[in-house]
């Protein structure tokens, strides 16, 4: 048996997909300002603003149902795949604080 339900880890997944584009809609905006293609980098600021806010937004209730005992009634206790998602998401936050204050 499973110790983290489907749902939550497909709730990881979608997760990691989200800040995955967000990266790509930054380095869209990083190839349209240098381009001088004003339009294009309206276009993918806009998605970008987007992407983080429903990451964000993500992040915040994924940190709800970890410490709110809705899914586990003990300890949190990370191993295994979950830990290799939650180590994804710091790296590509790296990435996301580099971008922002280049």
């Amino acid at each position: 048996m499973e110790k983290y339900p489907q749902f939550f880890q497909a709730f990881m997944f979608i997760i990691l997909c989200v800040k995955v584009a967000f990266i790509v809609c930054a380095a869209m905006v990083f190839y349209a300002k240098r381009n001088k293609e004003l339009e294009r980098t309206e276009f993918w600021l806009d998605w970008k603003n987007y992407l983080h806010i429903t990451f964000s937004t993500m992040m915040s209730l994924l940190l709800v149902l970890l410490f709110s005992n809705i899914l586990n009634k003990g300890s949190v206790c990370v191993d295994g795949h979950v830990k290799l998602y939650l180590s994804t998401f710091g790296a590509l936050s790296i990435f996301d604080f580099l971008h922002e204050y280049k």
